[in-house]
């Protein structure tokens, strides 16, 4: 997990994301400005995990299992604080 400074473009290590569950590979990272909460999402090839991200540490909790969707592919946060995802096993579904 890496800091970037916008205005400058310089780069700070924070550290490894570290909690991240056995087997699974980080797919998606996103912002919740309705809360101020960084969500990190994850799969194994057949169960996906979201987790929140903690930004001074890098260390992920889960939150839980996505439901109906194996292959979740990325993540997005709408300005409402509704979470998203793509699934690409099951054609390209959107789920919330």
């Amino acid at each position: 997990l890496v800091r970037i400074d916008t205005s400058t473009g310089a780069r700070t290590a924070i550290g490894p994301m570290s909690g991240l569950s056995s087997g699974h590979t980080i797919t998606g990272l996103s912002w919740d400005k309705t809360t101020s909460t960084m969500y990190a999402l994850s799969t194994n090839g057949t169960t996906g995990t979201l987790y929140t991200c903690n930004l001074t540490t890098g260390a992920l909790t889960s939150v839980g299992s996505t439901t109906g969707s194996a292959l979740p592919i990325d993540l997005a946060i709408n300005n409402a604080g509704i979470i998203y995802s793509v699934d690409i096993a099951n054609p390209d579904r959107l789920t919330t």
